[in-house]
């Protein structure tokens, strides 16, 4: 992306929420960082003017508040025309920017960024590129192959449509679909630092020298991230064949009180040899300091919209091993026996009565994603 371009500045992509941190609010806000940071972009298109106050406060946080920011508030602006390029932090926006570039007749190359599409709205979103006035020189950035794979069906599935109705193959001006994975932030201090904010949380949860520590950090969710069941068995056989005091720290948050009760009933019963923590990942001294205390990093997601998984790049850039399962995007994270381990996971098969019946509830609505 040129360092002319404009990104289209919307609080809700890299503004982290009180209640509920996000993947795709943690990436937004670690390019924009980085971006703001390096100089990389100071212009910024906004749809409404109550984005422009956020905006100033994050670069003000940043250290930046002394350098202007270049505000456009429409496509009109000459100098947005001039830039050639404008990035949106998501699928919406870029499918109605391709609209608003329609009706001016300008020429403008288009970025967008998948996050999940396994939702409704996305999947009409992403297919509706088969029909929408995209051009060649627009791109829809792909996060990992298994998004591009499964943008592209949709993408075509759509065009199929489109021909069988209307008679022949409709034209396509497909936009480039090139895989970029996201990026983090790098953890501040210097390893003596990290080292020295490790004991200390390890000495507040009572963890001893010699126990074995692994790190989960999400959404503790069974039906919207995974379901704990394997990494809590797995686990404690772990402890068992090893003979070693092994402690499980899930820092996060809960949906609701029931899923907490459930979490918690299942970790006695399915893991009774290990000590668990349940830490709230949306404090900002667990979110940056509680991976220093861990030996490795698991997340066995079994979710359909793991499009990339942000934690386990945090956890490695933390200098951990992982263990994943070896699901959507995750595979482009790791090379298995490398960087950590990819444990091998399986769905129903379209074949299969069951997976029949999970895909046909999810077409007609009874069933989301959760």
């Amino acid at each position: 992306m040129s360092s002319d371009a404009f990104i289209y500045a919307q609080s809700d992509g890299y503004i982290l929420a009180r209640d509920r941190i996000m993947g795709r609010q943690v990436a937004g806000r670690g390019f924009l960082a980085a971006a703001l940071q390096a100089d990389f972009a100071r212009q910024f298109l906004v749809a409404q003017r109550s984005e422009i106050a956020p905006l100033q406060q994050f670069a003000g946080d940043l250290g930046l508040g002394d350098k202007p920011l270049v505000i456009a508030e429409s496509f009109d602006d000459p100098r947005l025309l001039r830039s050639g390029a404008v990035s949106y932090f998501d699928v919406s926006k870029f499918v109605e920017a391709t609209w608003q570039r329609q009706t001016r007749g300008v020429k403008l190359s288009l970025l967008g960024l998948t996050h999940s599409i396994s939702d409704a709205i996305s999947r009409d979103l992403v297919g509706s590129l088969a029909r929408v006035p995209t051009r060649p020189y627009d791109a829809l950035v792909c996060t990992s192959h298994a998004i591009r794979q499964a943008a592209q069906t949709m993408i075509l599935a759509e065009a199929d449509y489109l021909a069988a109705r209307y008679g022949g193959r409709l034209p396509v001006d497909l936009p480039q679909m090139p895989i970029i994975p996201l990026g983090i932030d790098l953890p501040e201090g210097s390893p003596a630092d990290q080292r020295v904010l490790g004991l200390n949380w390890r000495q507040r949860l009572g963890i001893g020298a010699e126990d074995a520590v692994c790190l989960f950090f999400g959404r503790i969710a069974f039906h919207a991230k995974a379901h704990p069941l394997p990494m809590y068995v797995g686990l404690d056989e772990a402890a068992k064949a090893s003979r070693r005091h092994v402690h499980l720290i899930q820092a996060g948050w809960f949906p609701n009180h029931n899923i907490e009760r459930a979490f918690k009933e299942a970790a006695a019963a399915l893991a009774p040899n290990v000590t668990h923590h349940f830490l709230d990942g949306r404090d900002e001294a667990v979110r940056t300091g509680i991976w220093f205390a861990a030996d490795f990093f698991t997340s066995l997601s079994d979710t359909m919209e793991e499009s990339f998984g942000i934690t386990p790049i945090e956890a490695m850039a933390r200098g951990l091993p992982v263990v994943l399962s070896d699901w959507d995007g995750y595979r482009d994270s790791v090379v298995d026996g490398v960087q950590g381990f990819l444990i091998p996971s399986i769905m129903p098969s379209p074949e299969t009565r069951a997976g029949d019946v999970i895909a046909r509830l999810y077409a007609e609505g009874q069933l989301d994603f959760d």
